[in-house]
C-alpha cells in the first residue's frame, strides 16, 4: 500500500466524519481553494476507489432485507449445497463462507433483498426447508431493521493503523455495559417494514447507493435505459432526487487500498428483550476501522475491514467475555475481496 500524503489525509477524515461535505465546503475548512480539492478528490477516486454511498432503507421503496447465517460443525455436501442454493439466487446480494471461525464451525452468513411479499416468504420458506432433514442445518434469519456503514481513520496515520482489537476494544465496552439501556441506538438507517417504491424511486435509491450526490442527468439517463414509459422534466427530477436523498438515504465514506485487509465478521444472536450487546455494538460502531452492520430485533452482524495486525480471535474473546452466556456470539474470517451486489444487479427482477 502507498501511504497518504498528508493532504490527501486531512480531506478523508473530514470526510470520514462528515460524508455528507461537498466540496466547496471541504475547501472552505481547509482553507484551499476549490481546484485543489477537486484535484485532490479525483486522484483519490483513481487511486483508492474514494466514493460517498448511500445507505438505503430498502424498506422504504418495498424491498424486504433478510439476512442470517448456518453454523455445521464440518464441511459437507449438505453445507455445499446451501451454499450453491444461495449463490445462484438473484435475491442474494452477498454470501461469506468463513475460512476460520472462533467456534471451529463452517458458518456461512448470507444477505438478500427481496422485491415483493410474495418473494420474501418464498426465500423464508426455502431457509426454513434447510432447517429439515436431509440438511438439517441451524438456520437463523431475520428482517433487517437497521443497517449502519462507518469508516473511522482517527486510527490511521497514512500508512499505519493504531487500532487494538482485544484489550482496548474490551475495555471499551466493558465499560459501556453498565449504560447500555440509555446508550443511543439511532445510527444507520432505519428500516420501513411495510413500505412501497414505484419504478422511478427504485431507480433513483439504485442511483443513490452508488453515488450519494448523483445527478439528475444520470437519473435521466438511467431511466431511459430501464425504459421508464415516462421521463420528468430535469427540474422535477432533481426536485425528486433532493426529496429522496432526505428520506431514504445517508451518506457514507468509502475507501480501497488503505491497509484494511482482513474480514472480521461477528454473528450475534440475542433472543431476549434486554438486548444488552446489541446495543452496545451498535453504539461502538464509530470505534472501529471500517464496518457494515445490519440488525434486527434478535440478530446483529458486523462486518469489519481490519488491518491485517488486528488480533480477531482477541476481539471475539473480549466479545465472548462481556456476553457471558446471554448472547450466542461467534466471530469468523471471510474473503476480503466479496462486495455486495446492492441494487444495481437486481433491477432486472423489479422490473
Amino acid at each position: 500500500m502507498q501511504p497518504l500524503k498528508s493532504a490527501e489525509l486531512r480531506v478523508l477524515s473530514r470526510l470520514a466524519l462528515n460524508p455528507s461535505l461537498r466540496q466547496v465546503a471541504l475547501a472552505d475548512e481547509l482553507g484551499v481553494t476549490r481546484s485543489a480539492i477537486n484535484q485532490l478528490w479525483r486522484r483519490l477516486e483513481s487511486e483508492r476507489g474514494l466514493k460517498i454511498g448511500g445507505t438505503l432503507d430498502y424498506g422504504r421503496i418495498g424491498m424486504h432485507l433478510v439476512f442470517g447465517w448456518a453454523r455445521a460443525s464440518e464441511e459437507s455436501d449438505l453445507v455445499d449445497g446451501f451454499t450453491r442454493w444461495l449463490s445462484i439466487n438473484p435475491h442474494v446480494s452477498i454470501v461469506l463462507e468463513s475460512t476460520m471461525s472462533s467456534t471451529l464451525d463452517t458458518i456461512i452468513y448470507f444477505e438478500a433483498l427481496l422485491p415483493s411479499e410474495k418473494q420474501y416468504s418464498w426465500f423464508c420458506s426455502q431457509l426454513n426447508r434447510f432447517r429439515k432433514r436431509p440438511y438439517s442445518l441451524p438456520v437463523i434469519h431475520e428482517k433487517a431493521t437497521r443497517i449502519v456503514n462507518h469508516m473511522n481513520l482517527g486510527f490511521f496515520d497514512g500508512q499505519t493503523w493504531h487500532f487494538d482489537a482485544g484489550f482496548q476494544f474490551e475495555t471499551s465496552l466493558g465499560a459501556a455495559k453498565g449504560y447500555a439501556d440509555v446508550l443511543p441506538a439511532t445510527v444507520g438507517k432505519a428500516q420501513t417494514q411495510d413500505g412501497y417504491g414505484t419504478l422511478e424511486e427504485i431507480i433513483i435509491a439504485w442511483l443513490l447507493e452508488q453515488n450519494y450526490y448523483t445527478t439528475s442527468v444520470l437519473l435521466a439517463q438511467r431511466m431511459k435505459r430501464i425504459g421508464a414509459a415516462k421521463i420528468s422534466s430535469g427540474r422535477t427530477l432533481r426536485r425528486r432526487l433532493s426529496q429522496l436523498r432526505r428520506e431514504i438515504a445517508l451518506p457514507y465514506l468509502s475507501l480501497k487500498d488503505v491497509g484494511l485487509t482482513q474480514r472480521v465478521v461477528i454473528c450475534l444472536y440475542e433472543p431476549s428483550s434486554d438486548l444488552t450487546m446489541s446495543q452496545l455494538l451498535l453504539a461502538h460502531a464509530s470505534t472501529l476501522p471500517k464496518v457494515h452492520i445490519v440488525s434486527g430485533s434478535e440478530i446483529t452482524i458486523l462486518d469489519m475491514m481490519l488491518p491485517q495486525s488486528a488480533d480477531w480471535f482477541s476481539l471475539s474473546s473480549s466479545l465472548s467475555n462481556l456476553a457471558s452466556g446471554a448472547a450466542d456470539i461467534c466471530t469468523f474470517i471471510a474473503d476480503p475481496l466479496k462486495n455486495r451486489k446492492g441494487l444495481e444487479n437486481m433491477l432486472s427482477s423489479f422490473k
